[in-house]
């Protein structure tokens, strides 16, 4: 499932900039549901990236409520649209590595 998770993260990139007006929706839902799984699904292991540093995807958090509420806003945001597409970036790069959570050993 991981390298799955990888190339969905370069598959939404590829995507990005070349969008239509009445593709924003459709994408800001597949960016939502992506965003989501890393949040409750996913780990950080190990980060390269300038950006990200923390161990889980909390970070998302305002992002997503964001593309819940008003996707086509969030997605016409530059500042929200940078944030998106540097977090794609880092985890299609191999910046930012990552591991499900229920792989994790009991402490």
């Amino acid at each position: 499932m991981l390298p799955q998770t990888v190339s969905q993260a370069s598959l939404l990139l590829q995507h990005f900039d070349t969008l239509s007006e009445s593709e924003l929706a459709r994408y800001a839902d597949d960016i939502l549901v992506y965003f989501r799984s890393l949040h409750d699904h996913w780990m950080v292991v190990k980060s390269s990236s300038p950006r990200f540093s923390g161990s889980t995807f909390i970070i998302l958090e305002e992002v997503m409520y964001h593309l819940e509420a008003h996707p086509d806003e969030t997605l016409k945001s530059p500042d929200l649209r940078e944030f998106m597409r540097l977090i794609l970036e880092d985890i299609a790069d191999g910046r930012i590595l990552i591991a499900a959570k229920e792989s994790m050993p009991p402490v």
